[in-house]
């Protein structure tokens, strides 16, 4: 089962405060087909919706805030989870109210002037549905849970850009800078590579590559014409968006070359 939701993920702000970047987003999701999709602000029973990367490496924003060993989380209480279940009727567009924020401790920047990738990662089911699944996926082996996640997010990903001085600049007075939003649809990945939700930079085949497409074994090809948007996995298998990329292959794809 996949998410037929649209999520569209705008910039709105930010502020830089005295521990940690502050960054507020504005929140769209849109029912292209033509009954009604639920979806749900409780994706997971311990984790946010909103992930965080630089240079394809994930970033935890609150590590430096839990270190140490970490106790186990209590998965939220049925009641709970059902606060966070939302219906967006058919052919229809849903949007915040007020925006969403995110917040970034500046121990968790890197030195340097790096871009960083914000990503809201928008899931149909919750953690009551999540458990139906890995009930029913577990009896089929390892790394075969199949994610019900956004196929078309023409901009699921905020990238910003961020300077942090090193300890001698800091030192001498060198502050952090925040550097605005930088442009999706040309100051992402170079060639070959992009990711689920980025717009496509030239049209063609890409084809799926990563430990995730390795662990779950096949081809999976996809036609993308440049300036759309970069789907999750075609067909009935989808897999975290966030575990792998398309490589670009060329105007005839691979696997209709075999």
């Amino acid at each position: 089962m996949k998410n037929s939701l649209i999520t569209r993920i705008g910039f709105v702000d930010a502020r830089l405060r005295e521990d940690s970047l502050k960054v507020r987003y504005d929140l769209s999701f849109e029912n292209p087909t033509n009954i009604e999709v639920r979806w749900t602000g409780s994706p997971t029973p311990n984790e946010e919706p909103i992930r965080f990367f630089c240079d394809g490496k994930r970033i935890d924003p609150l590590a430096s805030r839990t270190p140490g060993i970490k106790g186990s989380q209590v998965p939220p209480r049925d009641d709970e989870t059902l606060r966070y279940r939302h219906v967006v009727e058919a052919n229809s567009i849903w949007k915040g109210d007020i925006p969403g924020d995110f917040a970034i401790d500046y121990s968790q920047l890197l030195p340097g002037t790096h871009i960083y990738e914000m990503v809201y990662w928008q899931n149909q089911l919750d953690w009551i549905d999540v458990r139906e699944i890995l009930r029913r996926t577990d009896a089929q082996g390892p790394s075969r849970m199949m994610y019900p996640l956004t196929d078309n997010a023409p901009s699921n990903r905020l990238y910003f850009k961020v300077y942090k001085p090193t300890d001698e600049e800091a030192a001498r007075g060198r502050k952090i800078e925040f550097l605005g939003e930088v442009d999706a649809r040309t100051q992402v990945l170079a060639m070959p590579y992009a990711r689920p939700g980025d717009f496509a930079p030239k049209t063609g085949y890409w084809q799926a590559v990563g430990e995730t497409i390795d662990i779950i074994g096949g081809d999976h090809e996809t036609f993308v014409k440049e300036g759309d948007s970069m789907p999750n996995l075609p067909g009935k298998i989808g897999v975290d968006p966030f575990s792998f990329r398309w490589k670009y292959v060329g105007e005839q794809g691979k696997i209709s070359v075999k």
